[in-house]
């Protein structure tokens, strides 16, 4: 709240804390719809999403984005894949995130897609000793940008320098989240049996 701005577009803008916060959700009744506020993490810890149950209408923010969403780090990744299952249990006719351009519910489908070929892809590949600075990772693992593209049915993008830089973050990630994931699923080694005394 203290730190200056880091643009100079927001020198004016002063943060206010909020009056009203929630864990869980927050309903707002308003007539004959009712607004379901609901955290929804990973893509930023204090992320929210609007359901609006009557019209199974999802407001995603942040949350969803296509053609590739965007976690806020590798430690918050499996977060971020555990909001697209919480908003795909909800079963939404209509998906309105703030940037993608699409109303499709599948876009649910495709951000958890997404991430599950990112995985496939980084698990079958062999990792670069400078994985976590190369600029090409993903060519180098056989997955480029353009044909992440294609198989998102996105051949074309008005700003693909973004999302390219925006595909290689999400690799990166990928690839710290699985080591981090293998080193707390690897069995720590059985206790060495204490040596018998010598009997007396």
């Amino acid at each position: 709240m203290t730190e200056p701005p880091k643009e100079e577009r927001f020198a004016s803008v002063r943060p206010t804390p909020p009056t009203v916060t929630f864990s869980d959700r927050l309903t707002l009744h308003g007539g004959d719809l009712t607004f379901e506020l609901r955290p929804a993490p990973g893509h930023s810890a204090d992320q929210v999403v609007v359901w609006i149950p009557e019209l199974r209408t999802l407001l995603a923010a942040d949350a969803l984005e296509f053609p590739f969403p965007y976690p806020q780090s590798a430690e918050t990744l499996p977060t971020l894949l555990d909001t697209f299952r919480a908003l795909q249990a909800l079963e939404p006719e209509i998906v309105l995130p703030c940037h993608g351009g699409t109303t499709s519910p599948e876009l649910i489908n495709q951000n958890l897609g997404y991430f599950a070929r990112l995985r496939e892809v980084v698990e079958a590949g062999t990792l670069p000793a400078d994985w976590d600075t190369a600029p090409d990772l993903p060519d180098q693992l056989g997955y480029p940008f353009g044909q992440a593209l294609a198989e998102l049915g996105r051949p074309d993008l008005s700003n693909p320098d973004f999302y390219r830089d925006l595909h290689l973050t999400n690799v990166r990630a990928t690839v710290k989240a699985s080591r981090i994931q293998n080193r707390s699923s690897t069995p720590s080694p059985a206790p060495r049996p204490a040596p018998e005394l010598p009997r007396t």
